[in-house]
């Protein structure tokens, strides 16, 4: 395989910690009839909320039900709230990111099967010369030498929101990450390994997603919306 994948970590450690977002996930990954409704808040709500307004805002959910405030864990999960979307608007959606990602990791490959790698804040290498300055937040690696077993490349990445990532301009930053998971495509196609890019996101509509691609000229990624998060989570 001409493609190699390095873990910018060993490099860089870009990634911050978040402790709000990683106490969030934990929590979630616990009490996963949470999950539905905690998705949908984390899409509609970008910025601080005011400690007074968060239970307001979990009972005005769409997705709020009566079991949920008569958990025995309910207090908490306000209180989790409460100290995640305390911050200033970066903060909050650093966080947001980081328990987006931190939830996905436990559903691990898309397509169900065994890794043999998998790189967090992927570099891409071809034929060992870096391709781009940009990463991929997490690729699986199934390269295996029996010829009766595929190999295989996804790279996973998640936005909070596809569609501020997807807003009309493109910016080059955005443009620039979905180039490098294009090339990626390529050349794996090139060399017979088939390959997915998947982009993670809170947002629901898939359909309108997916035109934005296009109209990018990107056809190939496939988009992984919160109900499907929801579904793939819930069953682990």
């Amino acid at each position: 395989m001409r493609l190699k994948f390095k873990s910018k970590h060993k490099e860089i450690n870009s990634r911050e910690k978040h402790p709000s977002a990683k106490s969030l996930a934990n929590f979630m990954l616990n009490n996963k009839s949470f999950l539905g409704i905690t998705l949908s808040i984390l899409d509609e709500w970008k910025n601080n909320i005011d400690s007074s307004k968060i239970e307001d805002i979990v009972k005005n959910n769409f997705r709020f039900e009566e079991s949920i405030i008569k958990d025995k864990n309910y207090e908490e999960f306000i209180k989790l709230l409460n100290s995640f979307y305390n911050g200033t608007e970066g903060v909050v959606n650093g966080r947001r990111g980081r328990f987006l990602e931190l939830i996905w990791d436990v559903v691990g490959t898309y397509n169900g099967k065994e890794f043999t790698q998998k790189i967090d804040e992927a570099i891409v290498l071809e034929n060992e010369i870096k391709i781009s300055n940009k990463d991929i937040d997490i690729v699986y690696v199934g390269e295996v030498k029996d010829k009766n077993t595929d190999n295989f490349i996804e790279m996973h990445e998640c936005k909070s929101s596809a569609n501020s990532t997807l807003r009309t301009p493109l910016k080059p930053k955005h443009r620039g990450k979905l180039e490098l998971m294009q090339s990626v495509l390529q050349i794996s196609e090139t060399e017979e390994i088939k390959c997915d890019g998947l982009i993670i996101t809170f947002n629901a509509n898939k359909r309108k997603l997916e035109r934005k691609l296009r109209s990018y000229g990107f056809e190939y990624f496939k988009i992984i919306p919160r109900a499907e998060i929801e579904e793939r989570v819930f069953n682990k």
